[in-house]
């Protein structure tokens, strides 16, 4: 439910935003949790504040008037400011107290996360962690929006001007696959790879895609596909012939007894990760606490 607690006229202009967007009342008042005749009185009281109408009725819908769609422009304005103001409040919070709120990439919780936590929690017993995981790119977005402090996420091939980063290092992501698969019992070729049956993540399933395009070739099946890290379907991997790529270092040591790494011409990658704040971020001394265990926890792993 969208928060109506801001001032009349800030209240009035989100509402007006939203119904611009919805073009109908009873959608922005199921929106907002209000009813449509509040929500046609806030309309109504926009109205009678600039003196003129700001929609016109086509049918069951709303439509915007010249003077709706102009203020429709200048309220979407107000709305970042809202947006703004809001991430600013958050962070000073966060920067008064021992908060810190964390979105992590799932691949990397166990070698780094786990660890780096475990530092903080014990050597800062006041200290509190909100743990997200998500694939990187929402990361980034949660982080944009103010959602999150910090972000140990990939580093994309584009990072947004409002963020700032530590560069942490790389990791290496092979093809493996069950030993005993049928594709090692003979030197294989990468037309042979394509013709396999994958189990990817998003992230995983573009760079393999984008890898067998780039030599001419389709891209192969996933039959798979999941939000996570392939790699905790190793009961999968175990018992199928199907492929995955991942991080060797994440594997336990009786996974990577049962699972083989392809050699070339599979193909291999660096990913580069990244701590990631806002550009205004203010950083309180438990960020900077976290910042510094996660980093010390990367470059052991």
């Amino acid at each position: 439910m969208v928060n109506t607690t801001a001032t009349p006229i800030l209240r009035d202009l989100h509402i007006f935003s939203m119904t611009a967007e919805t073009q109908n009342f009873s959608a922005t008042a199921e929106t907002f949790g209000m009813t449509p005749a509040a929500i046609s009185k806030s309309i109504k009281r926009l109205e009678a504040i600039y003196g003129t109408k700001l929609f016109d009725r086509a049918g069951r819908g709303l439509t915007l008037t010249m003077a709706g769609q102009a203020l429709r422009k200048r309220s979407k304005s107000v709305d970042q400011l809202l947006n703004v103001l809001r991430t600013d409040v958050n962070d000073a919070k966060a920067a008064s107290s021992d908060l810190v709120r964390l979105g992590v990439s799932m691949g990397i919780v166990a070698e780094v996360v786990n660890p780096a936590i475990a530092k903080l929690i014990s050597s800062s017993p006041t200290m509190q962690i909100e743990v997200s995981t998500h694939p990187s790119e929402r990361l980034l977005e949660d982080l944009r929006d103010g959602v999150t402090d910090m972000a140990l996420a990939l580093a994309p091939a584009d990072i947004s001007s409002d963020l700032r980063f530590d560069k942490l290092g790389t990791t290496q992501h092979f093809v493996v696959a069950r030993r005993g698969h049928p594709i090692l019992r003979r030197p294989f070729t990468l037309e042979d790879l394509s013709r396999q049956k994958w189990i990817a993540a998003p992230w995983d399933a573009k760079w393999i895609t984008d890898h067998f395009e780039s030599n001419g070739l389709p891209a192969p099946t996933f039959s798979v596909r999941t939000n996570g890290p392939s790699i905790i379907f190793t009961g999968v991997l175990a018992n199928s012939d199907l492929l995955t790529a991942t991080d060797p270092a994440l594997l336990s040591p009786r996974v990577a007894a049962a699972l083989a790494m392809l050699p070339a011409p599979a193909p291999r990658r660096n990913p580069q990760y990244g701590l990631f704040w806002r550009k205004e971020a203010v950083f309180s001394p438990a960020m900077k606490r976290c910042r510094t265990e996660l980093t010390r926890a990367f470059r052991k792993r």
